[in-house]
């Protein structure tokens, strides 16, 4: 295992102490003003990007977690089918895959072995939802490997 991989367990073992309730609680200002903020980032990115309209776009997310983020998309007008998450831990792939519909995909595993095949055959576009941010090294791999 990578020590980049070995920081991001590391790096959920420390957020394990932190009551979920009060990380993901909708009706916590906290988490729903930055759900707010998330969704009027994103629109602009897509304007920004020229990315509209975006029912054919294809989006793979790094870290997709639970699959919020991937629903946050659906409800800008993605298609579940276009959609592809990336998940390092098991059980939150699971509930990623509860939580979505059955055309997303949820892969399992580390990142680095499939982010270039991705973005070299199907021309997704990539959001990297990680916690905390990766490595420089990390990143200088994925640029390394794609030009």
């Amino acid at each position: 295992m990578s020590n980049e991989i070995e920081a991001i367990h590391q790096r959920y073992q420390r957020r394990q102490q932190i009551p979920s309730a009060t990380l993901y609680d909708p009706l916590n200002p906290s988490c729903y003003m930055l759900h707010q903020e998330k969704r009027q980032a994103l629109i602009r990115w897509i304007n920004w990007a020229n990315l509209a309209p975006v029912a054919d776009k294809r989006l793979l997310e790094i870290g997709c977690g639970n699959g919020n983020n991937l629903s946050l998309f659906m409800s800008l007008g993605f298609q579940a089918e276009n959609l592809v998450g990336n998940e390092l831990i098991e059980e939150h792939a699971r509930n990623a895959r509860r939580l979505l519909p059955i055309g997303t995909q949820v892969l399992v595993g580390d990142a680095s072995n499939i982010f270039i095949m991705f973005l070299t055959y199907f021309r997704f576009c990539v959001l990297m939802s990680c916690v905390g941010l990766p490595s420089h090294d990390f990143l200088r791999c994925f640029l390394a490997d794609f030009n």
